[in-house]
């Protein structure tokens, strides 16, 4: 009986130490809601936004301020946007809850190189923005 009590607390551990872990989803086309969102805020930043803001949230202005096209944008725009976005967030403080998957993507096109996904954009997106207004 104690032998078999202890195979299921092992499983039952590794169900859960596997659980935890988030694979990467692998993004095959840009998500046109979040391209409308990202345009339509990057049109709307003012000259004057960048008063009071650190340097790297700075940063994240000036790369929004590229993305006022972003709603025609295709798989190639939108991943060097992310590309360019991920060290900034990361150097925000903004890192992803490893409970709420999605928030990293890769392509295995790239070697698999992990970037933030639209999800991490947009928290970093709200929270700079709220500092803008």
């Amino acid at each position: 009986m104690k032998k078999i009590l202890i195979m299921i607390m092992v499983l039952v551990y590794s169900v859960a130490v596997v659980a935890q872990k988030t694979k990467p989803i692998v993004i095959t086309k840009p998500n046109t809601a979040f391209l409308k969102t990202l345009e339509q805020n990057a049109k709307n930043i003012s000259p004057k936004a960048l008063k009071g803001l650190t340097a790297n949230e700075k940063s994240f202005i000036t790369l929004l301020k590229t993305a006022t096209t972003a709603s025609g944008w295709d798989k190639a725009a939108y991943k060097t946007f992310a590309k360019n976005a991920t060290p900034i967030i990361k150097s925000l403080g903004i890192f992803s809850d490893p409970d709420d998957g999605g928030e990293i993507f890769s392509d295995p096109d790239d070697g698999g190189e992990v970037f933030a996904s639209s999800k991490l954009i947009t928290k970093a997106l709200n929270i700079v923005l709220n500092k803008v207004k």
